[in-house]
């Protein structure tokens, strides 16, 4: 069991520095990633009014 969270906790920590690390391109995809579901979104509410 120790040995599951242990890893876990290592995932996490590894997670967390490649988001705050993350090369300036690799936040721009992020950011047309966000804007690209962002429109698909406004377009999906848009058809259900």
């Amino acid at each position: 069991m120790l040995s599951i969270i242990k890893k876990r906790q290592i995932l996490f920590v590894v997670s967390n520095n490649v988001l705050i690390f993350a090369p300036v391109k690799q936040q721009k995809t992020m950011r047309t990633m966000l804007v690209n579901t962002y429109w698909w979104w406004r377009l999906l509410q848009l058809r259900q009014s």
